[in-house]
């Protein structure tokens, strides 16, 4: 996986941002539209991280992407396929 052009992708295209790298993992999140008092994702947020990782397998195949929401987060993980 080529993890300077995943982040760029991710920087240059949304509004999320970026926050961990392991070996062959890297996780970005976002809470902009998050509701923070009820502790929910917002739903924009949702849009934003399925549009982001089509976008991103578009482009790199090869890579695995997850979107999950915690609390008034959206977690986006990009990880190389198994």
């Amino acid at each position: 996986m080529d993890k300077e052009r995943v982040k760029k992708i991710v920087r240059d295209n949304s509004n999320f941002t970026f926050n961990q790298e392991e070996e062959n993992l890297l996780i970005f999140s976002t809470r902009e539209n998050g509701n923070m008092g009820h502790e929910e994702p917002g739903e924009e947020d949702i849009m934003e991280g399925h549009r982001i990782r089509r976008l991103i397998n578009s482009i790199l195949p090869e890579v695995s992407i997850t979107v999950e929401g915690c609390d008034e987060w959206v977690i986006l993980t990009v990880a190389n396929k198994e």
